[in-house]
């Protein structure tokens, strides 16, 4: 039940990660940049801040891991559910999200020169 309840308190900052970069990936695609110079260079732009607002956020949740007594062992399962979530959406917002956007075709990205060395 615990882990549930902190599932639902990080799901609002992960949805807003997910909006911003494909919010500046749309408005950059619409300016007339291909798919895949639109989701690089829009990810690109605001990774860095939104880095930095997941890592504030598991700055924050990280302390209550170090609770003793029984209220500790409860508490502990939310920063644990928190720090998780954020990182596995962090990656996926950074990374997952370009593929997407080309729709995940190998051959966008060979001709790309990012996946051949």
């Amino acid at each position: 039940m615990i882990s549930l309840f902190a599932f639902i308190m990080v799901l609002g900052i992960v949805v807003d990660d997910a909006i911003v970069i494909g919010e500046n990936v749309y408005t950059r695609y619409q300016k007339g940049g291909s798919p895949f110079k639109a989701s690089v260079e829009g990810t690109y732009e605001v990774g860095r801040p939104v880095i930095f607002s997941v890592l504030t956020t598991i700055a924050a949740f990280t302390p209550l891991l170090l609770g003793s007594g029984q209220m500790g062992k409860f508490m502990r399962n939310i920063p644990a559910v928190v720090n998780t979530v954020l990182v596995i959406s962090l990656l996926e917002a950074l990374f997952i999200f370009i593929l997407t956007a080309v729709g995940a075709n190998p051959t966008v990205l060979l001709r790309s020169n990012l996946l051949s060395g």
